[in-house]
């Protein structure tokens, strides 16, 4: 049995399984234990973190030697059940679990959930869910008190109870209502305060001919929010009462339905208008069943008459429903990979400090000890260019934790949490007083939740943001406080550790959340990222975190990639922006400015900017100073299927859009008011009396006439 694989299972209590036979665990020390390996998989984990694990309070002195027993005695029993391969690794500082070496059911719920939210029919999509939700046993991490334990168990929670809602959304979608009113009827009972169930509740209702129960249902909801909370019920649930009080035909059949037509996909609602901050719309996530087209529906419905959207293209943050007021040059962002002082040569709006040997560890290499030249060089030039400065911390050297891992970098800098905080305290203050004034925003960490870049808990992180924001407002109130970046966020686990930063109160002390908004790989389109942009809106939805996003840079493998095709190259920086508008990112840093033999290269210090660095240049200036009013893309904007649209007011008042393709071309008929097409090359073509306009994968920008609006 030496090719054996272990499973191991946390949606329920915490087993352990070699070909459906239970490996004993032993008692609750080694249980919290593996558990804590498991919610890192793939991550080292510090003996101190494990410590933290086992033991509630004061841990004893004998704690490190037990862990290290624990260990081995785990290894042992997976050993004895006949799996040959290592499953837990040793790694400084701690230990690993390999995830290549068995299988998880979280694991399994986490790729179920994923094949469900591609596009496809809503039979497959309901099935699917419906199996992710078969793999939950009980309550995740059942029978743990470890303290480790309840915030990773909260989250699973979060994420069962979005996978049911958007099961139930199937259900009433395949008009399965009446099969879902008792189920629905305990969760209401179960979880009172989530408005999408009892929103689900009432639709069941209503389209099981219960209309009395439906509208008395949103009256006992309303009752106990005002009760409990001196709050109403969310403008949507009251927008659904309203819709049942007037029998909206677009709610479906107000009786049971017999045959069911082939179900369309609910219209998708454009977004325009004024930006309103930390504005969160009640259930702005709500799954097409809620007030979407109903599946009983064969006539098209406009999508001005759709009173609530299908979710599959949010435009941007949830909590930012309404786009920016004015786009501010600084969106145009690079981070610099140069500590001569030089600045680009091509037209930017902001610049970040990270990859230009500015680290902690380069800024103070010994205790007290502070080499200021190439930060002062860098913030002197950027002054001189106008460009905003964002200061990216951490990394400290190794003196700052001498047992902790090396970093990626040459410089001897650290991936460890400082030993001793009043360190770290130190270090920002002297940054922040230094530089007061000068510097505009600083990030905290850089990839907070990669190993490559911080092996330190969540908590510690959470800390270390704290002190650090206290720090820089009392040294400079006018400067803006990043939080750590996130990155790798295509995978499920790091969007994990990106909730747990969240549930752990990380974001209340800053006044930014960045992340690192990427393809894949290098040869992906841009408009690839717009999945990932929706994937993380959702993360920091569900934690309830509505703060402005930053894109602050790539990861790292982005950079070891081969060079993109020329073509590719010079579009796709201008593509990578326009995204992050389309995203409603506030601020977007490409990866980077200065090197050689990456895949898209701006511009190499010493060298002439590329027409990528150009094209960007002159996009940037076609916005200067515009305003969004919307962004979508293929059929649901009534557009063909790659093509995707950006409207702007731009400072001259003129009504602009911004089109282009993610692959290939296509033919689109002018409007009326259309007057004239820029392309990047800075050319200007009239469309008077031309019956279309050819849009290609290079950005082009079509103005109307003076004095339109529309």
């Amino acid at each position: 049995m030496d090719d054996a694989r272990v499973r191991f299972e946390v949606l329920g209590p915490v087993r352990a399984t070699v070909a459906g036979e239970p490996i004993p665990l032993g008692g609750p020390k080694r249980t919290a234990l593996l558990a804590a390996l498991l919610l890192d998989a793939g991550r080292v984990v510090s003996t101190d973190r494990l410590i933290a694990a086992v033991w509630e309070g004061d841990p004893p002195a004998s704690a490190r030697s037990v862990v290290h027993g624990i260990v081995r005695d785990l290894r042992r029993a997976v050993a004895a059940a006949g799996v040959g391969t290592e499953v837990i690794a040793t790694q400084r500082p701690g230990y690993l679990l390999r995830p290549d070496a068995c299988t998880t059911d979280v694991g399994d719920f986490e790729r179920l959930l994923a094949r469900a939210r591609e596009p496809g029919d809503t039979a497959r999509r309901a099935r699917l869910l419906r199996d992710a939700l078969a793999l939950w046993a009980g309550p995740a991490l059942d029978g743990i008190d470890a303290p480790i334990a309840a915030t990773a168990a909260t989250a699973l929670e979060e994420q069962r109870l979005a996978a049911l809602e958007e099961r139930i959304d199937g259900d009433l979608e395949l008009g399965r209502h009446a099969t879902v009113v008792a189920e629905l009827t305990r969760l209401v009972e179960d979880f009172p305060l989530r408005e999408r169930f009892r929103g689900q509740l009432m639709l069941a209702l209503y389209r099981s001919g219960r209309q009395a129960e439906a509208l008395e249902e949103f009256r006992r909801c309303r009752r106990s929010l005002v009760a409990e909370l001196g709050i109403e019920p969310g403008h949507r649930l009251r927008e659904l009462e309203r819709a049942i009080l007037a029998e909206d035909p677009r709610l479906g059949r107000a009786e049971p339905l017999t045959a069911l037509p082939r179900p369309r996909a609910a219209v998708r609602a454009r977004v325009t208008g004024p930006r309103v901050k930390g504005a969160v719309p009640a259930l702005a996530l709500v799954a097409g069943a809620l007030l979407a087209v109903p599946a009983s529906t064969t006539d098209p419905v406009p999508a001005e008459d759709v009173v609530a959207a299908a979710p599959q293209q949010v435009v941007g943050p949830a909590w930012q429903q309404e786009p920016p007021a004015r786009l501010d040059d600084a969106l145009f962002g690079v981070t610099m990979n140069s500590d001569s002082g030089a600045m680009p040569d091509f037209r930017v709006g902001a610049v970040r400090l990270w990859d230009s040997a500015t680290r902690w560890a380069n800024v103070e290499p010994e205790p007290g000890r502070y080499r200021w030249n190439r930060l002062d060089r860098l913030v002197a030039g950027a002054e001189a260019a106008g460009h905003p400065v964002l200061y990216t911390m951490g990394l400290g050297a190794a003196w700052t934790n001498p047992a902790g891992a090396h970093s990626p970098y040459t410089d001897s800098s650290t991936t460890a949490a400082p030993a001793d905080r009043s360190a770290w305290d130190r270090y920002v203050g002297q940054v922040a007083r230094r530089y007061a004034g000068r510097v505009e925003a600083y990030e905290l960490w850089n990839l907070a939740n990669s190993p490559r870049y911080y092996t330190g808990t969540v908590d510690e992180l959470v800390e270390l943001t704290r002190r650090a924001a206290a720090i820089i407002r009392a040294a400079d109130p006018a400067a803006t406080v990043v939080c750590p970046s996130m990155g790798e966020l295509w995978q499920a686990s790091s969007r994990e550790y990106l909730h747990r930063f969240a549930l752990a109160g990380g974001y209340r002390h800053c006044d930014v959340a960045a992340v690192k908004l990427h393809q894949r790989h290098a040869e992906d389109t841009p408009e690839s990222m717009a999945e990932l942009a929706e994937e993380i809106d959702r993360v920091f939805h569900r934690a309830g975190v509505h703060k402005p996003l930053w894109n602050t840079g790539s990861t790292y493998n982005i950079a070891l990639e081969p060079p993109l095709s020329q073509a590719d190259a010079d579009n796709y920086g201008v593509r990578f922006y326009l995204v992050g508008i389309h995203a409603r990112y506030d601020r977007m840093y490409f990866y980077n400015w200065g090197s050689r033999g990456i895949p898209l290269v701006l511009q190499p210090e010493g060298g002439e900017p590329t027409r990528a660095a150009r094209n960007i240049g002159t996009f940037a200036g076609w916005l200067s100073g515009a305003r969004v009013r919307s962004c979508s893309h293929g059929r649901d904007a009534g557009l063909p299927p790659r093509v995707w649209e950006c409207r702007f007011v731009l400072a001259g008042a003129e009504q602009a859009r911004v089109l282009w393709t993610d692959d290939g071309e296509a033919e689109l008929p002018t409007w009326p008011t259309a007057a004239r097409v820029h392309d990047l090359s800075g050319a200007r073509t009239s469309l008077d009396g031309r019956p279309t306009v050819r849009v290609g994968e290079s950005p082009v920008m079509v103005v109307d006439r003076p004095g339109h609006t529309d």
